[in-house]
């Protein structure tokens, strides 16, 4: 490795590297936006960022985030690594692997649990450090529709209150699931609803719960579920699967927290889930949070 090449970290208050970052994330990948998310609030300093620099400039980078994971229905001290990537003209150096021994290292004796979601063309590079790939499922519903009178309503986030009612529901909510999911992961949530999700959130009065979804490919993808008590969500996503038209209603969490029927399962294959280590869920099928994903 070049001498000239320098480790920097945890540098999110430095106004001038962490606009290195914001370039570096917008060469490697593209389409994904940090600057609201910071300057909105929600970069706390539990998303920490390792990257290598040259130049003034960073060239390669691991970035780990301290979040409340529950495994089995237990909660844990966990680590999800991300934006795990080198600029093109960098790779084939080692610099990600020396990055990952470097991170690993730093939190491996003071965690339970470190997992991270990778890109399908790295697949084969995790297990070099330890990590097991575990299958995780959508969980399909034929619709049936409905049209009733449940008062469903669409958030407009450049209006205050709706934006407010958003960040009151993130703090007061439940968990989504407590096979393998997530606590009080609230400034995760609003990266993606600033980078994927600001128009799909709707509100659901009667039970004063939010539903992330979208409709694509003829179906409705219900990615997320905020809501302070369990409720079945069944009629709900069926009437709105109604209006719409669509065939098939798919859900991107299990149903041990938030109740609903399914008929099938499909492996979601999208973002691979790596997990350092040997930690078994048994026959049980998870899905990790989408909005919990870094």
């Amino acid at each position: 490795m070049s001498g000239n090449i320098k480790l920097i970290e945890n540098y999110s208050n430095h106004n001038s590297k962490r606009e290195r970052y914001y370039r570096f994330i917008s060469s490697v990948f593209p389409g994904c936006d940090f600057k609201t998310w910071h300057s909105k609030g929600f970069w706390t300093d539990d998303y920490i960022q390792y990257s290598f620099v040259e130049s003034g400039e960073i060239i390669s980078n691991v970035s780990a985030t301290l979040m409340k994971v529950f495994v089995n229905g237990k909660l844990m001290n966990g680590v999800q690594l991300g934006a795990v990537g080198t600029i093109p003209e960098y790779r084939k150096l080692g610099l990600s692997k020396i990055l990952m021994n470097y991170v690993i290292d730093k939190y491996k004796a003071e965690t339970d649990i470190i997992f991270l979601f990778a890109n399908d063309s790295v697949t084969e590079f995790y297990p070099k450090f330890g990590f097991n790939k575990q299958n995780q499922f959508l969980f399909v519903k034929k619709a049936l529709p409905l049209k009733s009178k449940t008062e469903v309503r669409k958030l407009n986030l450049f209006n205050g209150n709706d934006y407010n009612l958003l960040l009151r529901l993130l703090k007061e909510r439940k968990p989504i699931t407590r096979l393998f999911g997530a606590a009080n992961y609230d400034f995760i949530v609003m990266w993606h609803v600033f980078n994927k999700h600001w128009e799909n959130i709707y509100y659901l009065s009667n039970y004063d719960a939010l539903l992330f979804i979208k409709i694509k490919d003829d179906a409705l993808h219900v990615y997320e579920a905020v809501c302070k008590a369990e409720f079945d969500i069944n009629h709900i996503v069926n009437e709105i699967a109604g209006f719409n038209k669509v065939s098939n209603i798919i859900f991107y969490f299990p149903p041990d927290q938030i109740k609903f029927s399914y008929d099938s399962q499909i492996e979601y294959s999208e973002a691979p889930l790596f997990i350092l280590g040997d930690i078994s869920f048994g026959k049980r099928e998870i899905k990790f949070p989408e909005t919990a994903i870094t």
